[in-house]
């Protein structure tokens, strides 16, 4: 109940989203076009990669491939020995 209010407080104060402010840091170099380009590229050369091998031949951690992969691939889970099932 607690974010309910905090989200309250925002719209009575002039807030139009729920979407997060732009913050400063490091920015999210892993979801980009290229990396979506070669996993989408990887998973049809060989349906039977693991999400291990694309996490490591793409230099990025296999929470943020995951992330890509479900999210802009259209992969809506991992068959048990770590291979894509992909929805299309």
């Amino acid at each position: 109940m607690t974010q309910i209010y905090q989200w309250c407080s925002w719209f009575k104060d002039g807030r139009t989203s729920l979407q997060d402010k732009p913050r400063s840091g490091r920015p999210n170099t892993a979801n980009n076009d290229w990396n979506t380009a070669r996993i989408d590229e990887l998973i049809r050369v060989d349906r039977g990669v693991k999400l291990k091998e694309i996490a490591l031949k793409l230099d990025i951690p296999k929470r943020m491939f995951m992330k890509l992969s479900m999210i802009n691939l259209a992969i809506a889970k991992f068959l048990p020995d770590g291979s894509p099932n992909v929805v299309r």
